[in-house]
């Protein structure tokens, strides 16, 4: 809801939506951060949402509850699948659900990007690496597109 809010208010100048997503977040920062209630959502797409809301609204809370949600994931007790098996920042392999995951690197991606989280930061890197050494798969299509770019000859 909030990704769509951002974007109905970037092409259209009107406010009804994105005020709408504003108020939902006030809600959700209250309950998550004031009242100290360890609500952890189950896919990560949420954070996302909130920097898209901090980068639009200049309001610091809604970066102030990503970050909020991505420390508090290993509350959650939902095991790898999840990511919540350790902190984020701790975490340096990619495990669990492959949506979920890219979900939380990319909300970890934009918070370290606009805080300047070092821990952030680093933790990203080792999951990248992670990634890029050991889990990653390259198919048929991505050869073809690589030999056709030039760029390897297969």
């Amino acid at each position: 809801m909030y990704e769509t809010a951002v974007a109905h208010y970037l092409a259209t100048a009107k406010r009804s939506f994105l005020d709408v997503a504003l108020k939902n977040a006030d809600l959700i920062y209250d309950v998550c951060v004031v009242q100290a209630k360890p609500y952890v959502p189950g896919h990560q797409e949420i954070e996302i949402g909130l920097v898209k809301l901090y980068r639009v609204s200049g309001e610091a809370k809604y970066l102030e509850l990503a970050k909020h949600l991505l420390d508090i994931r290993a509350e959650a007790k939902q095991g790898e699948y999840g990511q919540a098996h350790r902190p984020v920042v701790l975490q340096e392999e990619a495990v669990g659900h492959a949506v979920r995951t890219n979900y939380m690197y990319s909300a970890m991606a934009d918070v370290a990007a606009l805080t300047g989280d070092t821990d952030y930061k680093a933790a990203i890197g080792k999951k990248w690496q992670n990634v890029a050494e050991k889990k990653l798969s390259i198919t048929s299509g991505t050869m073809i597109i690589m030999r056709e770019s030039g760029l390897y000859n297969f």
